[in-house]
């Protein structure tokens, strides 16, 4: 697939987008061969990720909803959308979390909409967001697919290669915000091609259910920090006690 936006990546972003257009060409060309017919999303990293002090990658379960095969330029373009950014959870939700991160756990009630628009000003976004699955489930219920998610581990053959673990390499985050992705029905192949977690015993509860837990993961020889958090599309949890507060709360006093 061509880099329709590699123009929008200068110097060392540049040859990071490179390096993993290349691994998600890779990656394509193997699950090609299991024939499912589902599209295979590209993803990675908005510009300047590389530039920030706390380099923060996101991680979903799967794509929906896309235009074209590059998540990014996806995304970049539904950002230009102006305030349709604050209807969307997904985007509304990472958006309003990398910014209290930024803000070094400051909650300043900024919208996703006024957020976004000086980072499309001065293409400077910031952080990263990939899908655990690249296969796009264009079903219509808004369900996590197991099963395509269960076939893309296998199509991938990450026993011989894990394009997985080489992403994550490459992206190289100072912290990851994942969307309960050990406890959607995958936890054997997360354990198993992604990283075990080891739970550091820091929660936040609300009421009786976990809006959110740290770990750690061991990644090929690097321990990785992880909060993991419902799903960001999740739509019965309110914004604030289930994503900002949680978020907010671990960043100062367990992160920074």
């Amino acid at each position: 697939m061509e880099d329709k936006i590699a123009g929008i990546f200068y110097d060392i972003e540049a040859e990071k987008r490179k390096e993993l257009f290349s691994l998600m060409r890779d990656w394509e060309k193997t699950v090609t061969e299991a024939k499912r017919g589902k599209m295979f999303l590209y993803d990675g990293f908005f510009p300047g990720y590389y530039e920030t002090t706390l380099k923060v990658l996101f991680i979903g379960r799967e794509p929906r909803l896309q235009a074209s095969n590059d998540y990014i330029y996806n995304a970049i373009e539904h950002f230009k959308n102006g305030t349709a950014v604050n209807s969307v959870p997904y985007w509304k939700r990472i958006i309003c979390m990398y910014n209290i991160i930024k803000n070094h756990g400051i909650i300043d009630g900024t919208t996703a909409a006024q957020i976004v628009q000086p980072m499309i000003e001065q293409n400077n976004y910031g952080f990263a967001v990939v899908n655990i699955s690249k296969y796009h489930n264009d079903s219509d219920n808004y369900i996590f697919d197991l099963d395509l998610a269960r076939s893309f581990f296998e199509d991938s053959k990450l026993d011989l290669t894990n394009f997985l673990e080489k992403e994550i390499t490459i992206l190289d985050p100072d912290l990851m915000i994942s969307s309960n992705l050990w406890d959607c029905g995958i936890d054997d192949c997360m354990d198993r091609y992604l990283g075990k977690r080891i739970d550091m015993n820091k929660k936040i509860m609300v009421g009786d259910k976990c809006a959110a837990a740290f770990y750690n993961v061991e990644i090929g020889n690097k321990t990785f920090k992880l909060i993991d958090l419902y799903h960001f599309s999740f739509p019965y949890y309110a914004d604030m006690d289930y994503y900002y507060k949680p978020i907010s709360e671990l960043l100062k006093n367990v992160i920074l």
